[in-house]
């Protein structure tokens, strides 16, 4: 498991890596304002099979505050979103989008 901080349009992500092998899954929270940790145990068990990457979004959980409310846009959380999965090197992921996270 690595953990760490990656730069998207704003600030900076806190985002967690475990598991191996597959297609990576990379997991976006609900909210907005719920962080990943609510996510952790439900696909704990997935990194047996494949790589599994939670980030909290900007201004929740381990990431950086939003200073500036015209950083709360769907735009800016796609683009956040492109700039995870540039960012950790993922090709083509499958995203699985909770909630809130279902829009981004």
């Amino acid at each position: 498991m690595t953990e760490g901080r990656i730069s998207v349009p704003g600030g900076k992500v806190w985002y967690r890596r475990t598991g191996s092998g597959g297609a990576p899954l990379l997991l976006v929270h609900g909210g907005p304002g719920y962080p990943s940790d609510l996510l952790f145990d439900a696909f704990a068990p997935l990194a047996q099979e494949r790589e599994v990457v939670w980030y909290d979004q900007l201004g929740v959980g381990r990431s950086d505050p939003v200073d500036d409310i015209s950083l709360l846009t769907v735009d800016r959380f796609l683009d956040e979103l492109g700039a995870v999965s540039e960012g950790l090197g993922l090709e083509r992921p499958h995203v699985y989008g909770h909630s809130w996270g279902g829009r981004c």
